[in-house]
């Protein structure tokens, strides 16, 4: 089968919508990891702040500001799977257009030996 500029054209439209998808996952990873990375410095910054004063920690209070502190360690775990997994599917899709990319040189090289004359040389 013949390879058209119609095919060319596709090919081409569909590796910029690979990697424009994969842009916005790379950068909705980089967000997840800053955010992850404030709460894991916060959550770090409090259990400084709760085991420099082990002994106010006794009263009520000081047992739900240590409560607290798990609370906001576990989210910023949370946080760090989450930008964790973001991150792997950012891989997964940059992957996946390198190969629509490939197609679509492909497709055009293809085209070219076809119709020698194409507009697209």
């Amino acid at each position: 089968r013949l390879v058209t500029e119609e095919d060319v054209l596709d090919a081409v439209e569909k590796a910029e919508n690979s990697w424009a998808a994969a842009f916005a996952a790379r950068e909705k990873a980089k967000e997840l990891s800053e955010q992850a990375e404030e709460a894991s410095c916060e959550a770090a910054r409090d259990s400084e702040e709760v085991a420099s004063a082990p002994k106010s920690m006794t009263a009520q209070g000081g047992i739900s500001r240590v409560a607290d502190v798990l609370q906001s360690t576990l989210d910023a775990g949370d946080l760090v799977a989450e930008a964790k997994r973001a991150s792997d599917e950012a891989d997964r899709l940059e992957a996946m257009a390198d190969k629509v990319l490939a197609e679509s040189e492909e497709k055009l090289n293809q085209h070219l030996k076809d119709f020698p004359d194409s507009p697209l040389h």
